[in-house]
């Protein structure tokens, strides 16, 4: 009897075993399906939800990878935001520039808000520091401005502007209500052609991933989300990194 009960109970863990490994095949084997008018509304509220809420922290790295007639430019940009309660929030932005000659240009840069705006910037060729400056109280200086000019935001813009132009192709493919992956192509002119496409990926909810071709340029965006608070560095910190110039 014992052995008979053991049996049974094998065979049922085998069972649910299959039905199990059947299920994530089946999740897993999702396909693409052409994008409707309600596909493109849900692709766009993720893009706006991830990353407008003055409330979210975040990390964004945009490689862009540019090709010239003198050769290829990459830039690689690391965008951190730290939010530090109510509206106050601290911004980092490093960026690598890797020119068509094989030269490297990095810039160091942070913008704050803890009661009063601060900036600083350190600019380095090679490995040679040009130039190092900070700064408080500065004339116009706003954290919305400053993520609009890093880049950060240009992902959801795209995104959720593609419909201005003439879609060629858009498929979707659905694994669940919120993990979704996104192919579209494009036509920013006439000519009915696609000379521009994205691919994005939703995860959780929540963009993880875009990339962005517009005829020579490609632009690949990678997010990573709650950060939380990180105080803008002192005067002292920052030019003990980067020496006064």
């Amino acid at each position: 009897m014992k052995n008979v009960k053991k049996l049974i109970c094998i065979l049922i863990t085998a069972a649910l075993a299959v039905c199990f490994a059947f299920t994530l095949v089946a999740c897993n084997n999702a396909k693409p399906v052409d994008m409707t008018d309600a596909d493109f509304d849900s692709l766009a509220a993720f893009s706006y939800d991830t990353l407008n809420p003055a409330s979210r922290s975040y990390r964004v790295v945009i490689t862009t990878v540019t090709e010239t007639q003198d050769g290829t430019v990459t830039e690689e940009k690391t965008v951190s935001v730290y939010t530090n309660g109510g509206k106050e929030r601290t911004v980092t932005i490093d960026t690598v520039l890797t020119k068509a000659d094989g030269s490297v240009k990095t810039t160091y840069y942070l913008a704050g808000d803890d009661g009063s705006m601060l900036e600083a910037e350190a600019v380095y060729e090679g490995d040679t520091l040009v130039s190092s400056t900070y700064e408080r109280n500065v004339d116009g200086l706003a954290i919305s401005g400053v993520l609009d000019k890093s880049g950060a935001l240009q992902a959801d813009k795209d995104i959720r502007n593609v419909r201005n132009f003439e879609i060629i192709s858009a498929k979707v493919t659905k694994h669940s209500d919120s993990d979704l992956d996104y192919e579209i192509s494009y036509s920013t002119d006439d000519s009915g052609t696609a000379n521009a496409s994205m691919n994005v990926n939703v995860d959780g909810g929540v963009i993880s991933s875009a990339t962005l071709k517009k005829g020579n340029v490609t632009s690949t965006y990678v997010f990573t989300f709650d950060l939380g608070e990180k105080a803008p560095e002192t005067r002292s910190k920052w030019f003990e990194k980067h020496p006064e110039t």
